[in-house]
């Protein structure tokens, strides 16, 4: 080191001095700088890896947590014989036993009966069925809303879905068990969480969706075995904390364990088995981290090219500016080594501290942005393997950048520095040759973009925003070239133009800055688009799962018409619409019914995505249809005539009966005219208020073609409408042969229409499983259904188009695909949709067992809730589009793009950085230029205007190109990108560029280099007094 000294008054340095800090002294600006982008460049390397970590690690718990105890707890369950549990009791421990991971909570043991028992509250009204559950020792940690856990016999805890509001603490239960018994109420439990989800049913926990209907009722050990009931023993481990990706291995292995146990000679016996939904959920969450990992991996990789490529253009500027001082020191015969050292020693050292500094700077970079988008709980780990990794190949990368652009400067021969520079008047030939390896390579991408389908992995497809923008850089840095030189031998139109021409036209190389900030402004424009797009595409796939911006599940009475009530709570018909949603059974597709008059006003589903506009669907889902018939009064009469059977009667066959279908408000009855005969068949109706008929038809218990019934239908009327106001009703136009809900795969008609002089003949045929029958043509049949893109139909031979389906009553309806959807509101790809008001004509209203919700538009709606409430329809539950919107943005792709935005933010700091960097550290050589401009007399003011100029104009020019080629880079990959979940159907993607984040990144960018350049040119210009 160096160390001051003073002797006899003089003031002398002794000791051995460090060479490179002298240097450093001297002109610290390189150092600095290099130092700056030396650590930017170790913390874009180091964020990603553990924005990946983060991003995986809360999207695990996040699942896990969702999934539910019935998903993720390891049960095992025994067979238990009829008053004696201890045998499978014991089997089950001894599986859940052999479990080590600390993620377990303590072993949980329960029995179930394998039956349910129905019960009756003494003295009370409240009764239900429900199957009998019974700790081995108590409840452990459930929580009693109110009582206890049961500890004698003759004591029980019910569910608090079951209590209600009727049974409580100290009321009795009669239990119809073989002998009936009576037990007292002593704890109502919550069965929500915990161990009151096990009590509740603990067949749900070894078989999701097997469990019983109701909540099980909690009674003693002794208690069961007293019943003398059969049943499964179960023994289940809860998790107890968080999981973590670094507990995945211990708890595959104690799945493992649990598995292995039952092999052994006492499970078998007692039919144990053991198992976990935990690893289904954690397996089904791969996709998702790998999608985290390749949007992440994707900005990294060009983020960390950008910094190696600026480190590079620094230190290349700092050997031009060095050059003449190293070769001196060369010819006068300093040694090789400490040429080498001279060379190399203070740039590693910038390097290496700017990397220390920077892994620290990333640490808390990371935890930042990971604590602003996925929340204060996560943490990141700056020790895992791939950030070390990451780290390690950042310095590798600088270091070998630092050496790449050194060599040249530090082995210039004497007739080059005799000139007084050590700027290139050329592109070198190794520059040459590594342009054409780029554009190659750009190739390369660009045809492994179009051959594929996705982006996953390592490929070299995730270089392509970094590649396409040097393509375009060194496309543009040769255009650029050309037409300098070709412009400077023109006569000059402005002195600022001949000057900053002519230099750059002198030294080519100086461009290179401009091509870095193409690369960086790529970057940041890809960063951005990519986290617009993901948080767009999730947007569009919450509107079309919810289907609204509000969706309220409903009760609705049996006896009150759900579309009426949804039409008069809003007539205008722009803020609330009827939906009844039937999940799919047998062969039968979900199905969603919506009224189609509303569906473009008040539902978030976009009607493009069903494949045509709003009134082109309304129009298929509600073809025009003729008038109903409408019936009032309280006794019909229809007359007929010529009644006779063709065909031989079979001998077991009951009837026919004539019978007609009404629908008032409360649903559909049905009226019996018994055997049809010459005559006039009267039947009581419930249409005081006004009825439509639905359908009229023969009944009988057989079934067989071969023999059916003619006849002449004379008139229809009723107490208040003579035969003359339905005489219309005659004519054989009014009517349509009725399909219904027959089982035939094949169809046959069951009705026979044509037009008598006297009236409206008919033949019913008792077609096999077939309803002979005829409508009004006030309904269309088969139901017009738009389907989903996957949906499975299963084609109905005779009627194009038609597949069996269900109507909102579970009644077997043939619906027709009149379209296919990209996706469907509520049901996404699989099911069908359908117009609500034409299927409550085909489908009695008042048996539905569908979901009914009440899809409201954006805004609030008290006056639709409160005439709801008047209809006693009443609110059960609420779903917002925010919550399904924020659902989905917490999946892995949504959350790792926003996080790339940090990425981004850092190349845009780097590419600043750069730039400031390379433009002070060039500042000596172009101070010359300008003194000898200010000796020819230029003034002031025009070279001030010269060195904006001089970096304002390509430098603004590489923040358009890198722009441009970030939005063709984004074009080319985003369809490969995994954006969105590959397990349901998706809306189709609208990848279309954000113009407002591209205006603003550019317009900003753009401003800040016109600062920089301001700033710039009246420091270099500053005049130094002498001291």
């Amino acid at each position: 080191m160096i160390v001051d000294e003073e002797r006899d008054g003089v003031r002398r340095q002794t000791g051995r001095s460090v060479f490179w800090i002298g240097s450093v002294r001297r002109r610290p600006a390189s150092f600095v700088w290099l130092l700056a982008l030396s650590t930017i460049a170790m913390v874009v390397s180091v964020l990603a890896p553990m924005l990946v970590r983060a991003v995986d690690e809360a999207t695990l718990a996040q699942t896990v947590q969702r999934a539910g105890a019935g998903r993720t707890a390891i049960v095992a369950a025994s067979d238990i014989q009829t008053g004696s549990a201890g045998g499978g009791l014991v089997s089950a421990e001894a599986v859940t036993d052999v479990v080590h991971s600390r993620v377990w909570g303590a072993p949980f043991h329960v029995m179930d009966s394998s039956t349910a028992y129905s019960w009756v509250q003494t003295g009370g009204h409240a009764h239900g069925s429900a199957a009998v559950a019974a700790p081995a020792t108590t409840c452990g940690a459930t929580t009693f809303v109110s009582g206890r856990c049961p500890v004698d016999d003759g004591e029980v805890a019910v569910a608090k879905a079951t209590a209600g509001t009727t049974v409580k603490v100290g009321a009795s239960l009669e239990l119809d068990a073989a002998p009936a018994v009576t037990l007292k109420v002593v704890g109502i439990y919550d069965d929500r969480r915990g161990t009151g989800a096990v009590l509740k049913s603990p067949s749900q926990m070894a078989e999701p969706g097997d469990g019983s209907a109701a909540p099980d009722l909690v009674v003693t050990r002794a208690q069961f075995e007293h019943l003398r009931i059969g049943g499964t023993a179960y023994s289940l481990r809860l998790l107890n904390r968080t999981v973590t990706l670094d507990d995945l291995p211990g708890i595959r292995a104690d799945i493992q364990r649990a598995q292995d146990e039952t092999l052994t000679a006492v499970s078998a016996a007692n039919g144990t088995r053991a198992s976990s939904g935990l690893l289904g959920v954690v397996d089904a969450l791969q996709p998702q981290q790998g999608a985290a990992a390749t949007l992440l991996a994707v900005l990294a990789l060009e983020a960390l090219g950008l910094a190696w490529f600026a480190e590079a253009l620094l230190v290349q500027r700092i050997g031009r500016d060095r050059a003449a001082e190293w070769g001196l020191a060369r010819l006068r015969g300093l040694p090789r080594r400490r040429h080498l050292a001279s060379v190399f020693v203070e740039p590693t050292v910038a390097v290496v501290a700017g990397s220390v500094i920077g892994a620290a700077i990333g640490i808390g970079s990371a935890q930042l942005a990971v604590t602003m988008v996925l929340g204060p709980g996560v943490r990141v780990d700056p020790l895992q393997p791939l950030v070390i990794g990451a780290a390690a190949l950042t310095v590798v990368g600088s270091l070998v950048a630092l050496v790449a652009a050194s060599v040249r400067s530090a082995r210039l021969p004497l007739s080059v520095l005799l000139r007084e520079t050590a700027e290139p008047r050329t592109i070198s030939r190794p520059a040459l040759i590594g342009q054409t390896a780029i554009v190659l390579l750009a190739l390369v991408v660009i045809y492994s973009l179009v051959s594929q389908t996705s982006i996953s992995g390592p490929q070299v497809t995730l270089l392509a925003p970094a590649v396409v923008a040097v393509l375009i850089g060194i496309v543009g840095l040769r255009l650029a070239i050309a037409l300098i030189r070709r412009v400077t031998r023109k006569v000059p139109r402005s002195l600022n133009g001949l000057l900053v021409g002519r230099r750059l036209s002198r030294t080519p190389s100086a461009l290179y800055v401009a091509v870095m900030v193409t690369m960086g402004l790529a970057v940041v424009t890809y960063s951005a688009q990519t986290a617009v797009v993901a948080d767009r595409l999730q947007d569009q796939r919450a509107a079309a799962s919810l289907g609204a911006s509000e969706a309220v599940t409903v009760s609705v009475p049996s006896n009150v018409d759900f579309l009426q009530s949804v039409r008069r709570a809003d007539p205008s018909g722009t803020q609330a619409m009827a939906v009844e949603l039937l999940p799919s059974r047998g062969d039968a597709p979900s199905l969603i019914a919506v009224d189609a008059s509303r569906l473009a006003a008040v539902s978030s589903w976009d009607p493009a995505w069903g494949g045509s506009s709003a009134a082109a669907l309304r129009a298929k889902l509600s073809p025009p249809t003729g008038a109903s018939m409408k019936l009032t009064g309280t006794r019909i009469s229809i007359g007929l005539a010529r009644v006779s059977n063709v065909g031989d009667e079979p001998p077991d066959q009951t009837g026919p009966f004539l019978m007609m279908v009404v629908q008032n408000a409360s649903g559909w009855h049905d009226i019996s005219f018994g055997a049809p005969r010459d005559g006039t068949l009267v039947g009581a109706i419930p249409c005081s208020g006004g009825c439509r008929v639905v359908w009229l038809g023969e009944s009988r218990d057989g079934s067989d073609d071969s023999f059916a019934t003619v006849m002449t239908i004379t008139g229809f009327s009723t107490d208040t409408q003579p035969a003359s106001r339905l005489s219309a009703w005659l004519d054989p136009d009014k009517w349509r042969n009725r399909i219904g809900e027959g089982s035939a795969s094949v169809l046959t008609p069951g009705a026979v229409l044509r037009s008598r002089e006297d009236g409206l003949g008919l033949e019913f045929t008792g077609a096999a499983g077939s309803t002979a029958s005829i409508a009004p043509q006030d309904a269309p049949e088969p139901l017009p259904a738009v389907v989903g893109p996957s949906t499975d139909v299963t084609r109905y031979p005779g009627i194009s188009n038609a597949f069996v389906g269900a109507g909102p009553d579970q009644s077997r309806l043939l619906l027709q695909q009149v379209q296919r959807a990209h996706i469907l509101p509520g049901v996404l790809g699989d099911g069908a949709m359908v117009d609500l008001a034409v299927a409550d004509k085909v489908a009695d209203p008042a048996r539905s067992v569908a979901s009914h919700e009440v899809w409201l538009s954006p805004g609030a709606h008290p006056q639709v809730m409160a005439a709801l409430a008047r209809d006693r329809i009443h609110v059960t539950g609420t779903t917002t589009l925010s919550s399904v919107e924020h659902r989905f943005a917490s999946e892995a792709a949504p959350r790792s793009a926003q996080l790339g935005l940090a990425v981004g933010a850092g190349a845009l700091l780097l590419l600043l950085l750069g730039v400031i960097a390379i433009r002070i550290v060039g500042a000596p050589g172009r101070r010359r230029d300008t003194e000898s401009l200010r000796i020819a007399g230029v003034p002031e003011r025009r070279l001030r205007a010269v060195a904006f100029i001089d970096m304002l104009v390509p430098i603004g020019l590489a923040v358009v190109l890198g722009a441009a080629a970030g939005v063709v880079a984004f074009a080319l990959t985003v369809p490969h990108l995994p954006l969105t979940r590959g397990d349901g159907a998706v809306p189709p993607p609208d990848y279309s560029v954000a113009p407002v984040p591209l205006a603003l990144t550019v317009v900003g960018v753009l401003v800040l280099v016109a600062v920089v350049a301001w700033v710039s040119a009246r420091l270099e210009l500053r005049v130094r007094r002498p001291r």
